[in-house]
């Protein structure tokens, strides 16, 4: 399921009927002292402009704007709220959570050390055996994991979980199942992988270029074949063209004229 952020309720205006209020001064403090009729007081103290206001409900909100508290609010069976140098601190017995409103972002710090930071759609966690877990956890957030082996991150928007080692190498999976591998190792692999399809890819290349020229060497030697056999044929027919005519001069002449033709004929062959 994806996460989206909640939008701000406005509630109607309603009006609120007047209550009975009894204003008093403690002798002592010099303390402001306000009691409602639906039991709640107000305690202004003159020393360091303090304020407590306490409900009927047990809720008790104090404000002391000289000390390092700016506001702190308790109430029974509840984990106290309070705001202190610009963050929203709450202790939750195994954990101590903390607001800062500058960035919007939640961290966590359990008792043994580990720590969670969740922002912009993201959750970040850091193992307590980490140097510094809370600097991991939030240099993981905008890092992706880079150098922090052992954190992990969840993106909540995409519904993805990452983590990786010391050396880098990690991986994420989908919500589909689907794991991806990142960092030195796949890349090594990925280079290797290159390198390897680079010398086929090369190999196949110079098979198919020797097979090139020798077909270009048997069609070359197949036309001279060819050519050499155009002219022995032509050579042989023209012999022969010339042999038949020559017979055929000679059956037309005398046999006296054949005999000088032949011992001519001979003696022209022999020479």
């Amino acid at each position: 399921a994806g996460f989206a952020v909640p939008e701000d309720v406005v509630p109607d205006p309603t009006f609120v009927p007047k209550v009975g209020v009894m204003n008093m001064q403690d002798p002592d403090t010099k303390a402001k002292v306000t009691i409602r009729q639906d039991m709640t007081m107000v305690i202004d103290y003159q020393v360091k402009k303090a304020k407590m206001i306490s409900f009927k409900d047990g809720t008790r909100l104090s404000v002391v704007p000289s000390s390092k508290v700016d506001w702190q609010v308790e109430a029974e069976g509840l984990a106290p709220v309070r705001f202190q140098g610009g963050l929203m601190l709450v202790d939750l017995g195994m954990a101590s959570a903390t607001f800062n409103p500058a960035d919007d972002s939640i961290e966590l710090k359990f008792g043994d050390g580990a720590v969670i930071v969740v922002q912009d759609g993201q959750v970040s966690y850091a193992p307590d055996n980490m140097p510094k877990p809370a600097e991991a956890a939030k240099a993981a957030l905008s890092s992706e994991l880079s150098g922090l082996g052992g954190c992990y991150l969840f993106h909540l928007l995409s519904s993805m979980v990452a983590t990786c080692d010391n050396s880098g190498d990690g991986f994420t999976v989908a919500q589909s199942g689907e794991v991806e591998q990142f960092g030195p190792a796949k890349d090594a692999f990925e280079q290797f992988k290159q390198e390897a399809l680079d010398r086929a890819a090369a190999k196949q290349a110079a098979i198919e270029e020797a097979a090139r020229i020798a077909a270009e060497k048997a069609a070359a030697e197949k036309a001279a074949a060819e050519e050499a056999a155009r002219i022995a044929a032509e050579e042989a027919a023209a012999k022969a063209e010339a042999e038949a005519a020559a017979k055929a001069e000679l059956e037309k002449l005398g046999p006296a004229q054949r005999r000088k033709r032949s011992s001519l004929f001979k003696a022209t062959n022999a020479a």
